[in-house]
């Protein structure tokens, strides 16, 4: 258990997406502008554009806490406005939070009610 707990304390991977893509404006642009593509298509699966959009939304959280230097005050209104229009055409189930995260939520919940280390002993034995 210590041993996997001393790998926990490890500095988190930081891959290039996020150490360099979403920190120039022309890579970052090129991304939104591809996820805004998603995101308004008439063809796009449901599920496929509620990620679409879900992602433009941590884009705009990230720039707006200066994450991503790529994500400008001006691309971030971009973004947001193909998201209300997205809502708008498709409806509010395209703002609903994906079912990965509806799990995650369950998940947590669940947790909450564990006690670690402690099981019930069948008859006290």
């Amino acid at each position: 258990f210590l041993e996997r707990a001393a790998e926990w304390a490890e500095p988190p991977i930081l891959y290039p997406v996020i150490t360099e893509s979403l920190q120039d404006e022309t890579r970052t642009l090129e991304m939104a502008e591809a996820l805004m593509r998603v995101l308004e298509g008439d063809d796009t699966a449901p599920a496929l554009r509620c990620r679409a959009y879900h992602a433009l939304l941590a884009l705009e959280a990230g720039g707006e806490k200066g994450h991503f230097a790529g994500a400008t005050a001006s691309l971030r209104d971009k973004t947001a406005a193909a998201r209300g229009r997205a809502v708008t055409a498709h409806g509010k189930g395209v703002a609903a939070p994906d079912e990965r995260a509806a799990m995650h939520a369950r998940a947590l919940s669940a947790l909450e009610l564990e006690r670690m280390g402690v099981a019930a002993l069948p008859r006290g034995g």
